[in-house]
């Protein structure tokens, strides 16, 4: 049995691990960016994260017109969505860095992939298709189950569902 995150390194994904593996990787294409994570994009900030504190450039001006920093602060922002990313990009592409301030704490915040609607292509008993021994689930699996697309709580039940598969698989 293989686990990739074992292989995982610097300078390659675990998308393009699997590639290598052998396994079919569909719809890359179809990923969603998030202007606000932390910890080397390992975190996202959210909502309610952001009324404790403000976002602001390296040089402590607000990132957001007052309209937006309202909305972000009552997690109000998804149809607004467009205008947070073009005044993220608009500042970024001045070479401004983008930085959290709370709490006489800053840290920088980085776009960074938030999920995917694709992944490693997988049966419906979560074995990866092209690479043999190798079990893919969770938000990495494209196993037709979203239809291309993410549903709210879908990775919680695929959690359930799939353990126990896997489990039977393996047992």
């Amino acid at each position: 049995m293989r686990f990739l995150t074992a292989f995982k390194n610097e300078n390659k994904s675990i998308f393009e691990l699997a590639k290598g593996l052998g396994c079919l990787v569909v719809n890359q294409h179809c990923l969603f960016l998030h202007p606000f994570a932390f910890n080397k994009g390992k975190k996202i900030l959210l909502g309610s994260n952001v009324s404790q504190g403000c976002i602001v450039d390296n040089e402590g001006r607000h990132v957001f017109s007052r309209h937006l920093r309202k909305l972000l602060e009552s997690n109000s922002y998804p149809e607004e969505f467009s205008h947070l990313l073009f005044q993220s990009a608009s500042k970024r592409g001045l070479g401004h860095g983008i930085f959290f301030s709370f709490g006489g704490k800053t840290i920088r915040l980085v776009p960074s992939v938030h999920y995917t609607a694709g992944g490693i292509k997988t049966n419906f008993r979560a074995r990866a298709i092209g690479c043999k021994n190798l079990f893919v689930v969770g938000e990495c699996a494209a196993d037709g189950s979203r239809n291309g697309g993410r549903l709210p709580g879908f990775p919680f039940t695929a959690a359930i569902v799939y353990g126990k598969t896997l489990g039977e698989e393996l047992g």
